[in-house]
């Protein structure tokens, strides 16, 4: 499952330790460690943190995004904008 973003003063990013186990795992082995940014929140400096860009492009990458199959909306003659026609007078 995809982690959502974290947001603090305009930078979204996702906590490493926030990460379910495989992906953690995933991580270590497969990502440029360069990538890993700190933010300070506050009085308390987060070591483990990648920028959300970052984040969704690995995940595309290692794993797999099932999207279910659309259906057609508009189907011959369904569907249609509902509205009554009316006699103009003039």
């Amino acid at each position: 499952m995809k982690l959502p973003a974290e947001n603090y003063k305009g930078i979204e990013f996702i906590r490493i330790s926030c990460l379910p186990e495989d992906q953690r795992q995933k991580l270590e082995t497969n990502f440029s460690k360069s990538r890993i940014i700190k933010i300070l929140k506050g009085s308390e400096l987060i070591k483990d943190c990648i920028q959300f860009s970052d984040y969704s492009e690995w995940y595309a990458k290692n794993f797999k995004v099932e999207i279910a199959p659309s259906k057609p909306l508009l189907k011959r003659g369904l569907l249609l904008p509902s509205f009554k026609a009316r006699k103009v007078l003039g």
